[in-house]
């Protein structure tokens, strides 16, 4: 399970809170933000608050499947902020303005991209230093797992690499959804070739981000076979 739900979903979110007045939206927008909170656990006081204050939620043994609520109440908000984008309700001057500072922030994206590769011996250098604080101060810990520092070390270029793949296919997807909404809105495609190059989109953005999170195995080899299950196959018939 993975909790992204595009960039398209995060837009229309936003459409719906900046320019819809609804009471459904207010009481997901709730449902969403208590959700995102309660599922953050020890790292933020609401859960703590709520763990020992309210009877029932010390049953909770993971805050993180909250998330569940969280998806969802962004899904319909998402939906209400696309229907109102598509309605005659819609206020054309003000989405401009709002189509402009989502043009300045996909700027700043491709900005951040460049100082990223410009500065990489820098950024490397950075995260090694990090990385040994971070090692040392949590070496007789479990997160460790018992690894030298060098494991961790290695695997720096890597995450450097794979930060730099994703700001940039952030940067692209972001601006052409951007870029549709703006022919769509100036009434340069119809609505028609809107709804397929949407959709087309909106696939390739949940597969760049979210196909690598999904792990698709054969059974066997999630769950190997070990001695007390071998037993139990060969004895299925005793009580």
């Amino acid at each position: 399970l993975t909790v992204y739900l595009g960039i398209a979903s995060l837009l229309f979110t936003l459409v719906a809170l900046i320019f819809f007045r609804d009471r459904y939206l207010k009481i997901f927008g709730v449902i969403a933000l208590f959700s995102l909170l309660f599922a953050l656990g020890k790292n933020f006081l609401l859960f703590k608050f709520i763990y020992s204050s309210i009877p029932g939620f010390d049953l909770f043994r993971v805050p993180a499947r909250m998330m569940i609520f969280f998806i969802f109440s962004l899904s319909v908000m998402a939906s209400i902020g696309l229907d109102y984008f598509l309605s005659r309700k819609l206020n054309k001057k003000s989405f401009y303005r709002f189509l402009k500072i989502n043009y300045i922030l996909v700027g700043l994206s491709f900005f951040a991209f460049l100082i990223m590769l410009i500065f990489k011996a820098k950024i490397l250098s950075f995260g090694g230093s990090l990385l040994e604080r971070v090692y040392y101060a949590n070496l007789n810990t479990s997160r460790v797992g018992g690894q030298d520092i060098s494991f961790f070390i290695s695997k720096i270029p890597l995450v450097y690499k794979e930060i730099l793949l994703s700001l940039i296919f952030f940067t692209f997807i972001y601006f052409l959804f951007i870029f549709i909404l703006d022919l769509k809105l100036n009434k340069k495609i119809t609505l028609k070739r809107f709804k397929v190059f949407f959709v087309l989109l909106l696939i390739f953005d949940l597969w760049v981000f979210s196909a690598g999170l999904i792990k698709v195995e054969s059974y066997n080899n999630l769950y190997t076979e070990n001695d007390i299950l071998i037993f139990l196959k060969d004895n299925s018939g005793i009580e």
